[in-house]
């Protein structure tokens, strides 16, 4: 099995294929009715890609000469680039992709696409952000980056010396509110 009969199986499973005209007869491969009057059991001699825009066409004499290309040379890629250019055509392209992505594995790759998608974007940003320019910080920051945890060791000395000495002299902290400072023993 090629690709392309792997996801048409896959599509299946999600349901039936689109009609090229939906409601149409013949399982939808032709329109109930076409713009121009021609009688639409015509177009089943066309190729299928042909048949919306012999539909479409809204003149009788332009929907016989569709009709007279697509029996011709229908590949001629002047011809391609006619027939497929509809809205029937693109109509028709919108739901047999909806149906072949919708529910099948192709969905599930286009979620982990979306999420790889998005990771690489956060991580784009995050460089972007750490690449800003910082503004320059004061000299009281720098102080402070530098010197905070020297100061606050030196603080923690200076208030044991402090209290050593008191207590070899004879005096304790007073926890008393009010009455502030050293008490003697």
């Amino acid at each position: 099995m090629t690709r392309g009969d792997w996801v048409y199986q896959d599509a299946l499973t999600t349901g039936p294929a689109p009609e090229l005209f939906p409601g149409g007869p013949n399982g939808g491969t032709l329109p109930t009715a076409t713009a121009s009057g021609l009688d639409p059991a015509e177009l089943a001699a066309a190729p299928w890609w042909c048949r919306p825009a012999i539909a479409e066409a809204p003149t009788t004499a332009e929907a016989s000469g569709l009709l007279a290309t697509a029996l011709d040379d229908p590949d001629a890629a002047e011809a391609y680039r006619t027939f497929t250019g509809t809205d029937g055509y693109a109509g028709f392209a919108g739901r047999v992709d909806e149906w072949v992505t919708g529910g099948s594995t192709a969905s599930v790759q286009r979620e982990q696409d979306a999420r790889y998608e998005a990771a690489r974007a956060a991580r784009a940003a995050a460089r972007t952000a750490a690449a800003a320019p910082r503004p320059e910080p004061t000299d009281d920051e720098t102080y402070a980056a530098v010197f905070a945890e020297a100061d606050q060791r030196r603080e923690q000395l200076r208030a044991s010396r402090n209290r050593g000495g008191a207590e070899l002299r004879g005096w304790y902290e007073d926890p008393a509110p009010g009455r502030g400072g050293q008490t003697p023993r």
